[in-house]
């Protein structure tokens, strides 16, 4: 894409090198995010896409159904028509507008669909920040998490089959993962006449981090183990690697998309913190996992941050 913005990173290989970190100022915080894709261990195509729209303070991941041709094709154009937003600093007015990019996204797969005689769909999951606001909308089973002092939270609830049969009392969360319909979805961009969109606000803290990933994150780790990787990390762009690169080690069976986004004062600046990834910097060149200058360039980074809230 011509605006790397919204680059998307997808990998075939292991994550070896860290994925940048994009930085937005608001009113209120400093965002600072990464993103990854990867076509997992087991499939040949990445029908998985994300979006880092950094100075809207919009990201977004799509997980796309239907195969070769299709299921990519629909992610890619979720992706496409939210990135077109048109910006407005009113947070409602532009929640409205992505939005309303959603459902033209949702349109135009249910006419193509019916033109090709096969449906093309995807989940989609979205966080907008605004002041000391946060907004996640979505349909299907991607997830937005949010981690606050050393807790993980599921922001948004899956539309599944799963997830109806768990508010019901039907089945446990642990018969859940293993069922044999635990792939269907009840709503998605581009399936069913009309879309409908759930909608969740709440309000950020300095320090929240927030987890947006397809369904390939969640099949392979628990979210004590997703827990315990957000909590030993402050850098977006170590914890999206830990966590793909986990998924990896277990031969993952899916697509796997994670974008984690770190929500700090603007200035502020944890020295604990700051020392531990400077450890972990050193640790990750001597392993040969970043260049040289890579680490040099974090290393001076890091350091500057701490002079400058002095």
């Amino acid at each position: 894409m011509d605006d790397d913005r919204t680059q998307l990173i997808t990998l075939s290989v292991p994550p070896s090198i860290l994925p940048p970190e994009k930085r937005s100022l608001g009113s209120h915080f400093e965002y600072i995010s990464a993103s990854l894709s990867h076509v997992g261990c087991v499939r040949t195509l990445n029908e998985d896409s994300c979006l880092e729209l950094v100075d809207h303070q919009l990201w977004l991941v799509a997980d796309g159904m239907g195969g070769h041709m299709a299921g990519d094709v629909a992610s890619r154009t979720v992706v496409d028509y939210a990135q077109v937003a048109p910006f407005s600093p009113i947070f409602s007015l532009f929640a409205e507008q992505v939005e309303n990019q959603l459902i033209g996204a949702h349109k135009a797969l249910v006419d193509a669909g019916k033109a090709k005689g096969k449906i093309s769909g995807s989940t989609v999951v979205a966080f907008l920040a605004h002041d000391r606001q946060g907004l996640v909308m979505w349909a299907g089973d991607s997830r937005l998490y949010l981690f606050r002092q050393k807790r993980l939270y599921q922001v948004s609830r899956d539309h599944s089959f799963v997830e109806e049969l768990l508010a019901m009392g039907g089945i446990t969360p642990e018969a859940a993962r293993s069922h044999p319909r635990a792939n269907v979805i009840t709503r998605a961009v581009g399936a069913g006449d009309e879309l409908v969109l759930d909608l969740n606000i709440f309000e950020l803290q300095h320090g929240d981090l927030l987890l947006l990933c397809s369904d390939g994150l969640y099949k392979e780790l628990e979210d004590s183990e997703i827990a315990a990787f957000m909590a030993k990390s402050v850098s977006p762009a170590r914890i999206v690697q830990d966590l793909i690169g986990t998924c990896l080690e277990r031969k993952a069976q899916d697509n796997v998309t994670v974008v984690v986004v770190q929500v700090v004062r603007p200035g502020s600046v944890d020295g604990v913190s700051v020392n531990r990834e400077l450890r972990a910097l050193s640790q990750a060149y001597a392993d040969c996992q970043i260049s040289w200058q890579f680490y040099r360039n974090t290393r001076r980074d890091l350091i500057d941050k701490i002079i400058r809230a002095e």
